[in-house]
């Protein structure tokens, strides 16, 4: 309760009295089909619909996120926004044992507060959409994997009652997809279907609408004014963003030791997007400064080799 109340006064908007919605029922067959129901991420990375909602909503780069720091990261300051360091919701896929605990203890973390969690939203005192910064929360939610509908977000009676399923059903998460490597010891989660996110088709207004629109063209990143890392992808002008990448060079200050482009028509190897996406085998770092996205979630495995296809057939426009 610490937490929250620490949390609720910095961002100044805690109410003044009253009580909180309970969070009351059980995990019945309506609830437990409403929370096992499969969503897309911007990144195209299958999660539950609960475990989405909580990610793009409380977590991924800000709040209650560990990348998220409290003014001490330049690309990102003041991007906790009085969150107690420590009071998490990163719930990414795992891809070591170290990650797998994180997912753990965070989903763990949820699970102890859930009362908490679900009447700060329904109350509409988090996510605090009053703070700077927060339109992206609006652009980071995804689709349902089933039928390709928009996720709901947590200010709508649909995007709650996902929540409210999800919490009552006990925070199930998705560690992997079932392309991923099992890790060894026990799962934090579940492995989901490899297939059921994805890219349709290898062209470049398919990774734009399917990948960059909701993942890099966004405020705050490579769609604000003025965009992060001289790069601008404009949400509504394709042939600008496909030119800042295809035959462009690198011109952001972490990446001009030796000439670098984007995007090399061909080869999917030298082109620094690339790099940039599948990291360099370290938590987050990659070819000359952060991978990307900033912060995670990271894109899915198969939707990297969808831009590696698309930049081997000549990246055409």
């Amino acid at each position: 309760m610490r937490k929250w109340v620490f949390g609720l006064v910095v961002a100044g908007v805690l109410g003044a009295g009253g009580c909180e919605p309970e969070l009351q029922g059980t995990c019945d067959d309506a609830a437990r089909a409403l929370a096992m129901r499969v969503a897309c991420t911007p990144e195209q990375v299958p999660q539950y619909a609960g475990q989405a909602l909580i990610n793009g909503s409380c977590a991924g780069a800000f709040c209650h996120s560990s990348a998220a720091k409290n003014g001490s990261d330049p690309e990102n300051p003041d991007s906790r926004r009085g969150v107690p360091a420590g009071f998490d919701f990163d719930l990414e896929h795992a891809r070591t044992p170290a990650e797998r605990e994180r997912l753990r203890a965070h989903r763990e973390e949820i699970v102890d507060e859930r009362g908490q969690i679900y009447g700060v939203v329904v109350e509409g005192e988090m996510p605090p959409r009053d703070l700077p910064g927060f339109d992206r929360v609006r652009e980071l939610q995804g689709t349902f994997a089933d039928d390709g509908s928009e996720l709901p977000t947590l200010d709508t009676a649909e995007g709650r009652a996902i929540l409210r399923a999800w919490l009552l059903c006990g925070a199930p998460v998705a560690e992997r997809t079932t392309a991923d490597p099992a890790l060894p010891g026990a799962p934090a989660g579940d492995a989901l279907d490899a297939t059921a996110c994805g890219v349709s088709a290898n062209t470049f207004d398919a990774l734009y609408d399917g990948v960059i629109r909701g993942s890099c063209a966004v405020d705050g990143c490579h769609g604000g004014t003025p965009p992060t890392g001289m790069m601008a992808f404009p949400p509504d002008d394709l042939d600008a963003a496909y030119a800042s990448l295809v035959g462009t060079g690198a011109m952001g200050a972490a990446c001009t030791d030796a000439p670098r482009t984007r995007v090399v028509a061909g080869d999917p190897d030298a082109s620094l997007l690339i790099q940039k996406l599948e990291g360099d085998g370290t938590p987050d770092g990659a070819a000359c400064g952060s991978r990307m996205p900033l912060g995670g979630p990271y894109l899915a495995p198969s939707v990297i080799e969808a831009f590696r296809a698309w930049i081997a057939d000549g990246a055409q426009r």
